[in-house]
């Protein structure tokens, strides 16, 4: 049986040496693969707003005072926007178009803010934005903001101050 298993593995290695040659062979060939890879950017439209400063409405005298306006900006950048609009809203919010300064001893001075010195297009102090042509809908713009006092009668002497806030929505 011992004779028998030698001569098997003597004749196993010398019918094969041409497939142990053919793997050696075969390991030393240069094979190419190749593959792709996809690269993806989703880019969104975007709309920033930046520094609304100070509307002044200067000072005045507590009887006489007529046509009191003030102005300040807003400064928007949008990229690749569709439309957006501007809202405004101060802190006492009465959902009417008229903001509020004050207090001063309990008593508010009244005031619009619109987009245009004519007072026509006027914003309305429930966040509810407004469509201006003043913002580039691909690239950056100054809004410009026109205040006047609607307030009539006397008012009380000193220095009214309302914070307005700013909200930008954009497609």
């Amino acid at each position: 049986m011992k004779k028998l298993l030698a001569l098997a593995a003597f004749a196993t290695a010398s019918m094969f040496p041409l497939a142990t040659f053919a793997a050696s062979h075969h390991a030393t060939h240069n094979n190419n693969q190749s593959n792709s890879l996809t690269a993806t950017l989703q880019v969104n439209d975007e709309c920033d707003i930046n520094g609304t400063g100070t509307m002044n409405f200067g000072t005045i005298t507590a009887i006489n005072y007529s046509n009191v306006t003030g102005t300040g900006t807003v400064t928007v950048t949008c990229a690749n926007a569709n439309s957006a609009s501007l809202a405004l809203n101060d802190q006492w919010n009465t959902g009417s178009s008229t903001f509020y300064m004050g207090p001063v001893s309990n008593h508010y001075v009244t005031y619009n803010i619109c987009d245009n010195a004519g007072f026509t297009n006027c914003y309305v102090n429930n966040g509810a934005g407004i469509q201006t042509s003043q913002i580039n809908l691909n690239g950056q713009a100054t809004v410009n903001l026109y205040g006047n006092l609607t307030q009539t009668g006397t008012l009380f002497p000193g220095t009214y101050n309302d914070t307005v806030y700013a909200n930008l929505s954009f497609t």
